[in-house]
């Protein structure tokens, strides 16, 4: 027996590990051991002179049974550019060892100080500068005026060096205040997109590094750069360009590693060259422009001449703050010098090509094409024609009533790409540095031109582990599918509220409840404690946090400063620590998420906090559909503003439990109390009844344990008498109460409802949603009216993950796959067997491994087959005539039934 898929910080074989302090994780297997009782973790660092193996770290035996995040306790520090190996035995609980894993790999990045390079880029005017002081409509009132874009050329960079030496290996390191594409000797660095990715650019800057030992040559080589103003100096939601800043830069460092045991720098520098090239615009809300006869063919390729090229302009425009980020480790925000990090989560890739569903000719120079569902991503074209012929491709989610692209739904956002052939042939187009949402696009172009093929290329944050998940019933189904493809539409560095419009931010209270859902779906870890980052970045003085992240303070956006939509960096920090284990992000956030409480309780009235945008999105009871004005839904700001303070206040008092801090923990808990006694004392009435309370108030009420015991009963049996007063389930809640809504009724035994609720294809619902035509989860239950006509609000996204965390039951409640021990140390497996759903089957991958269940409920028996990983233990919970059974499971595969003549 042996350890095996060893990893550092969660990654395998990474090149830019920046942790000074790392942790080691590997899994057990099932069939050799049920659990660790002990460990031994050996670390080698290379010598690359001589290519040995220096041991400078040995745990020796550790009594402990965890198998991940176990920390690095050795005395010598880590160091930038240095590989370093280790592995694994461990000890079963029979004391018996087992042999060494098969060692893992990983190497540092800079870590600040290993930074050579300076930032570099080309500020030449091109035309009539950005007028900041011009109007903008965007947002609200993007139908009150015309736009005039400001979209400035990209520039290209480059700089030729000799290796000279037989290479060993190369890595090459890249940030960017915008976005960049490097090339070295003509080939793409990486296959990432939208590299290094974004973030709050006042604190910290990310870097992404490559292996690009296969790119050099022994002799002349080149390294080119194209730059983008991206999110840091482009147009970035609810608001015009140049948010985080106005001129873009680009750092990068290569480092050549020789087979004599030498290495050799290249960096950005004063001593670069710039022009500009085919790429006229390109902005990721707006779209681009490409005139083919402006390319710059073998740019970064030596021998290419650059006699008529410019001295590219060095330096980082931002202004230095006296101390920034010396209360930060690095690898979690800026570097005490203000250099970039490594980018901690997973990178933007193109995750498929799809051909069209449809293709019409609207025209003879005109083309309608329908991919079959939506998706973030951009057209790529193959064109013939003559020089100088122009194709246009224009994207929307949805059609109109006269079945023409609605692009109302895309506000300002101009969602434009543009080609200009050079006339060579078969000419190949894809955008570079924009996405758009969409199912639908119009392809329009100039006589001569033949569209010779049309893929739509899917993109988004590359997904890990994806979960598996099939059940009886086939609208449930559909239902998992739709939610997968809005993830799929969503995940874009950080969780947008929607791919298609003017806006793709990172809310909180939507962005938190959605990740947390689609932790069930994929392996979310990196990429919570990437979007952590965002949050705890743009933390007020005052110890307020922004609504979304990255912050960006925008107009009707600071209002929602302290409400519910700022919880999202303590939901994120309980996320980590829940679904993977992960207490040691929590520590380093700890002292600002209790200034965070600190503000939280300063801005109460006498700890009643109100939800500023009430039930956002829910259903209003006047009219049977959502606010035609806005988003605001039914509900009491009140109660659900203080039940989501009485959770946060839940979480903050278990993780500090769970980081040893016993204290802190029980004054967490006295504000609970406090929290649970004010809303008593102002919501609940002599009968137990919520004053006023809608289905939203109920759900809120009973998730946070805010109903006084005696009366639970009497509030789930209210609840329930609500929803399905109408003779089936009608959920009206919004985005603040529906992540909530199958969690109680699970909590509650409630599987009949929840079932026949994902089951529905009756407004309001998901299956309502598919049943109308949906590929994704639309931002309103009503998007779509029964009698076909388009909801009036502009704000109607047909892609949004509001409504997505629904889907978490699918895995945790119908399936029955959950964490009993944070990181799924122990898991809980009830299945939700009900008349609309007599079978289903999930795999899902924890940090122990795969999770797998299959159950059956057929002729009055439920049949169950479970498959545990090693290290883990499970506690399987079946429904019988007799009540719940309860069975103890070890690692391995297991077979269970209980007698069950009938389900609810």
């Amino acid at each position: 027996m042996k350890a095996f898929d060893l990893t550092c910080n969660g990654q395998m074989n990474s090149i830019q590990i920046e942790d000074r302090a790392p942790v080691f994780g590997w899994k057990i297997p099932a069939k050799d051991a049920a659990a660790q009782s002990a460990y031994q973790i050996r670390l080698y660092q290379e010598d690359a002179e001589t290519d040995r193996w220096r041991l400078i770290w040995d745990s020796g035996k550790i009594k402990s049974s965890d198998s991940i995040q176990n920390p690095y306790q050795g005395e010598e520090e880590f160091k930038c550019l240095t590989t370093y190996r280790f592995e694994v035995k461990f000890w079963n609980e029979q004391d018996e060892e087992s042999e060494w894993s098969d060692a893992a790999q990983f190497e540092t990045g800079l870590m600040g100080t290993g930074w050579k390079a300076d930032w570099i880029g080309y500020d030449e005017e091109s035309g009539k500068p950005y007028d900041p002081s011009q109007s903008f409509y965007c947002a609200d009132d993007f139908e009150k005026g015309s736009n005039q874009y400001y979209l400035p050329p990209l520039p290209y960079m480059r700089r030729e060096f000799r290796a000279g030496k037989k290479i060993k290996k190369a890595r090459i390191y890249m940030a960017a205040l915008g976005l960049l594409e490097v090339q070295v000797n003509g080939r793409k660095a990486g296959d990432d997109l939208f590299v290094p990715g974004l973030s709050d650019y006042k604190h910290t800057v990310y870097y992404r590094a490559y292996d690009v030992t296969g790119l050099i040559r022994e002799g002349a080589n080149a390294v080119g750069v194209i730059l983008a103003d991206g999110w840091y100096a482009g147009y970035m939601g609810l608001t015009s360009r140049e948010w985080y800043g106005s001129k873009p830069r680009a750092m990068v460092q290569l480092e050549l590693y020789f087979e004599d045991g030498t290495r050799k720098t290249i960096v950005t520098d004063g001593s670069w060259k710039a022009s500009y090239g085919p790429l006229l615009e390109s902005d990721i809300f707006q779209g681009e422009t490409y005139d083919a006869n402006r390319e710059l063919a073998g740019f970064s390729e030596a021998g290419f001449d650059d006699r008529g090229w410019k001295a590219v302009v060095a330096g980082d425009e931002r202004p230095v703050e006296e101390g920034a980020g010396t209360d930060r480790l690095p690898g979690y925000g800026r570097t005490p010098e203000g250099y970039p990090v490594a980018h901690p989560g997973p990178p933007v890739v193109e995750q498929e090509r799809i051909s069209p569903a449809e293709t019409a000719a609207l025209s003879e120079h005109s083309l309608f094409l329908d991919f079959g569902k939506i998706l973030t991503g951009v057209a790529a074209l193959r064109v013939k024609g003559p020089k100088g012929g122009k194709v246009t491709v224009r994207y929307a989610e949805m059609l109109d009533e006269n079945r023409k692209l609605y692009l109302r739904g895309n506000r300002s956002a101009r969602c434009l790409d543009t080609y200009i052939l050079k006339g060579a042939g078969e000419e190949r187009y894809q955008p570079r540095f924009t996405y758009h949402g969409f199912r639908y696009a119009e392809i329009d172009f100039t006589p001569g031109i033949e569209i010779t093929e049309v893929r739509a290329v899917r993109i988004s944050t590359k997904l890990l582990q994806d979960t598996q998940f099939h059940c009886s019933n086939e609208t449930v189904n559909q239902v998992f599918q739709v939610i997968k493809n809005t993830q799929l539409c969503n995940e874009f560095e950080v969780p947008t509220d929607c791919c298609a419009r003017d806006e793709r931010l990172g809310w909180g209270t939507e962005g938190n409840h959605f990740t947390y859902a689609m932790c069930y779906y994929s392996h979310q870890e990196a990429f919570i404690r990437k979007w952590t980052t965002d949050i705890w970045d743009g933390q007020h003085e005052d110890g307020g946090l922004e609504a979304i992240a990255p912050s960006m303070m925008m107009k009707d956006i600071e209002q929602f400063v302290g409400d519910l939509q700022s919880n999202h960096g303590v939901h994120m920090l309980y996320t980590l620590w829940r679904m993977y284990g992960d207490i040691r992000t929590f520590r380093r956030y700890q002292n600002q998420a209790e200034k965070y409480f600190e503000f939280l309780e300063r801005n109460a009235d006498r700890h009643i906090r109100f939800a500023t945008g009430c039930d956002w999105l829910g259903i209003l009871e006047q009219t049977d559909h959502s606010d035609t004005l806005h988003g605001y839904g039914d509900g009491s700001p009140g109660m659900i503003g203080t039940a989501h303070y009485a959770v946060a206040a839940c979480m903050m008092q278990r993780l500090l439990a769970a980081a040893g801090e016993p204290e802190r923990a029980k004054y967490y808990g006295r504000l609970y109390e406090k929290i649970r006694k004010a809303f008593c004392l102002n919501f609940i009435a002599r009968d137990g009844s919520l004053r006023r309370g809608g289905q939203g108030d109920y759900v809120m009420a009973l998730a946070a344990g805010l109903i006084p015991p005696e009366y639970e009963n009497q509030a789930v049996d209210h609840l329930v008498g609500e929803l399905t007063k109408d003779g089936y389930v009608r959920w009206k809640g919004g985005t603040s109460t529906t992540p909530y809504f199958l969690y109680v009724m699970r909590k509650y035994g409630k599987t009949g409802i929840a079932n026949q609720f994902l089951s529905s294809t009756r407004y309001p619902s998901i299956g309502y949603m598919i049943a109308m035509g949906a590929t994704a989860v639309w931002e309103r239950w009503d998007a779509l009216f029964e009698d076909g006509t388009m909801h009036p609000q502009p704000m109607n996204a047909w892609s949004h993950i509001g409504f997505t965390t629904v889907g978490e039951y699918l895995i945790s409640g119908l399936a029955g796959i959950d964490a009993a021990e944070p990181g799924f140390r122990r898991i809980r497996i009830q299945p939700g067997p009900s008349r609309e759903v007599t079978q289903a089957r999930a795999v899902l991958w924890s940090n122990y491994g795969e999770i797998a269940v299959d159950w059956i409920w057929d002729q009055g028996r439920l049949k169950l087959t479970c498959k545990i990983p090693g290290n883990a233990k499970a506690q399987i919970h079946l429904p019988s005539d007799q009540g719940i059974r309860i069975f103890e499971a070890e690692p391995g595969i297991h077979e269970y039934n209980t007698v069950l003549t009938e389900v609810i």
